[in-house]
């Protein structure tokens, strides 16, 4: 593999042995945008080219510097990409930065404010996800709601002040309502202390029973001794316990 980095020097080959993030066995040490992923299959020795990383992995956003998933590439933070453009490798700084009018930022480089302009087919460029807030200067995603002087907070899913410090998810006043889980648990608990019942009726009645047979069978070996100490007699009778005398 590593004769085929050397060759292919435009692309920088990955190659993975699972389907995880971590689960890499290769990686080119070369520096270039491209990448080229592929699967080893350790049963038939064969690699397997991945087309789509992140629907490969189970995730929103797989980081191709530092290799870690993450929900955005606009929210993802590592010295491998580019703050700028969400490029990697990182582009240069220049002695100038480029201010953009539209995200209301300073590009690092010429390059890297052509790139954050660039739409693809599947998402908004750069510049329309990252932004600034033109009055408080705060950071603007598209996915939440901006409100100046605040910041978003992820345990309590709201706008919250810059000095508030949540480290749990706050209690709800209200009840929550009885989903069809709760029901179906409900129903299961029910029908487990119904046939719970059931078997120590079950259980107390077959005890009985054992009893009872074996005192029937009591009472008929005791009749059988009886009629034998009577002799030769052809008495067919029930014989009464205290007339005879038992061997």
């Amino acid at each position: 593999m590593t004769r085929f980095q050397e060759h292919f020097r435009q692309y920088k080959i990955v190659v993975y042995h699972g389907l995880s993030c971590d689960d890499i066995m290769f990686q080119g040490r070369v520096d270039s945008s491209e990448r080229l992923n592929l699967l080893y299959d350790d049963v038939e020795r064969h690699y397997h080219v991945i087309v789509n990383l992140t629907a490969a992995m189970a995730q929103k956003y797989v980081c191709k510097g530092c290799n870690k998933a993450c929900t955005s590439d606009v929210t993802h933070v590592c010295d491998q990409t580019c703050s700028d453009c969400a490029t990697c490798p990182p582009c240069a700084f220049v002695e100038v930065q480029i201010p953009c009018d539209d995200c209301h930022r300073h590009v690092r480089s010429p390059r890297s404010f052509a790139i954050h302009k660039q739409m693809t087919s599947t998402q908004k460029s750069v510049c329309e996800r990252k932004r600034r807030c033109e009055n408080c200067g705060g950071w603007q995603v598209t996915s939440a709601k901006h409100e100046c002087y605040k910041r978003f907070c992820g345990n309590c899913k709201e706008n919250k002040d810059i000095r508030h410090l949540c480290y749990m998810k706050p209690l709800k006043d209200t009840l929550p309502a009885r989903s069809d889980k709760v029901r179906t648990y409900s129903m299961i608990l029910r029908r487990l202390r119904i046939q719970s019942t059931w078997t120590s009726l079950n259980y107390t009645y077959l005890i009985s029973s054992a009893r009872s047979s074996s005192a029937h069978d009591a009472r008929t070996r005791k009749t059988e001794t009886a009629r034998y100490a009577v002799g030769g007699s052809t008495y067919s009778g029930k014989i009464p316990w205290g007339n005879c005398s038992y061997t």
